[in-house]
């Protein structure tokens, strides 16, 4: 059955994830992005790689916020004030300061918890349905200098699985820790293990998702959205503008990361979204972690990818047209040389840096905005890719279906 011709703004994991699950249901689907679709080098594709559904928790909280203003006095501080302060980026952070506050926090967890219980059984249905994530199994590993700071992680997922996640989780000591993971050597003391969890390849994952939907007819449009525009009276459908003119459409879907402010505002989507910019690299190393390595001390986040390891860190919270930092690249390499000393550094290579779209609340965006048959799906931070197909799902099941898995309401862009 035919639900119409549908518009998705953006081409990134979130993007096309929507465009698959609407194709898969009927919509004729076009996306648009405004790079050419075979040399995307976006936020998903550098992303780590961790498919750690309870890690999924909301980017706003007192350390978090403190963090930033820090930022200003201290070098190594993870999460970092913008390098241009405007209007904009002032009611951005008043926002996330007032969303900060412990019992605004538990909320977001309360509307988190119930896409993060279904996160990893999406990855799986999506395998056996064919297409190639480069997902499996594995065990996540954080590694602790400190057993204040390991027993402090266990609590808080324990915290967090309590309201409903299921977890295989254990503390490790120094010797289980290095034997299972001899990377940490350096760096760790003491380790949590979540078992059973997932990891894919980022960039497999974009080829994957492409090859999948031109097989299925969507057409790909390289241009930058200007504007959607809701049908004036008397007319049907959703208006796509860009340089070369307009086109009109059933159905429209905003997900176009870091820049969802530019094209949602008008259609009243309250919560605020900036980019936070993250970095990455490829280094080889002379033992490759059995899945996913984590120093939460040191904000570094390392995944096997192939035959070396891909390693991320930071939160630069900024617009999403700042330039591509060096101090955060050289902070990167600083503190990652210091926790991986092991690592071949002189094999480092692809070195990236993108902005992961951050909500001012600290949940994802997802359902109709006041403009009727214009929705938005984005604003998920780092939970990008994790969040992606499940988010995708449940959107796609309220556009076509009008029978999501489950309630959208703490996720909708008109909320408070």
């Amino acid at each position: 059955m035919s639900h119409g011709h549908v518009a998705v703004i953006g081409a990134g994991a979130l993007g096309l994830f929507t465009a698959y699950e609407l194709v898969c249901r009927g919509a004729e689907v076009t996306v648009y992005d405004r790079l050419p679709i075979d040399d995307i080098r976006n936020a998903s594709w550098g992303n780590a790689g961790h498919i750690v559904p309870v890690m999924s928790v909301p980017l706003t909280s007192v350390p978090n916020i403190t963090a930033v203003f820090r930022s200003a006095f201290e070098r190594n501080s993870f999460m970092v004030l913008p390098r241009r302060v405007d209007r904009k980026s002032i009611d951005f952070l008043t926002r996330f300061a007032v969303n900060s506050r412990a019992t605004a926090w538990r909320r977001a967890i309360e509307s988190l918890i119930p896409i993060d219980r279904l996160a990893l059984a999406e990855f799986d249905r999506l395998t056996v349905e064919g297409l190639d994530l480069g997902f499996e199994r594995a065990p996540f590993v954080s590694a602790f200098r400190t057993k204040k700071a390991a027993r402090a992680q266990f609590a808080d997922l324990l915290e967090v699985s309590s309201r409903g996640l299921d977890l295989d989780i254990a503390l490790l000591n120094r010797d289980e820790l290095r034997r299972r993971e001899p990377l940490s050597q350096t760096e760790g003391q003491f380790g949590v293990v979540l078992e059973n969890q997932g990891l894919l390849q980022p960039p497999r994952m974009l080829r994957s998702l492409v090859e999948a939907l031109t097989g299925r007819g969507v057409t790909f449009v390289t241009a930058t959205v200007t504007a959607v525009t809701g049908a004036k009276h008397g007319t049907r459908g959703v208006s796509v503008s860009t340089a070369d003119g307009a086109m009109t459409f059933d159905k429209a879907v905003i997900s176009s990361g870091a820049w969802l402010d530019e094209l949602s505002a008008p259609h009243g989507v309250r919560p605020r979204v900036l980019a936070g910019f993250g970095y990455s690299l490829r280094v080889d190393v002379p033992d490759l972690p059995e899945g996913m390595l984590y120093f939460p001390e040191a904000k570094i986040a390392t995944t096997r990818m192939g035959d070396s390891l891909r390693v991320s860190t930071l939160m630069q919270i900024d617009s999403p047209q700042a330039p591509f930092n060096p101090r955060g690249a050289q902070r990167l390499q600083a503190n990652a040389r210091r926790v991986l000393p092991a690592a071949h550094w002189d094999t480092a290579r692809e070195i990236w840096h993108g902005g992961r779209p951050i909500s001012s609340d600290g949940v994802p965006i997802i359902g109709e905005t006041r403009t009727k048959n214009v929705y938005v799906n984005g604003g998920h931070g780092m939970w990008g890719v994790t969040l992606g197909p499940i988010s995708a799902r449940l959107l796609a099941e309220a556009m076509l279906d009008d029978r999501p898995e489950i309630d959208l309401a703490g996720f909708s862009p008109r909320r408070r």
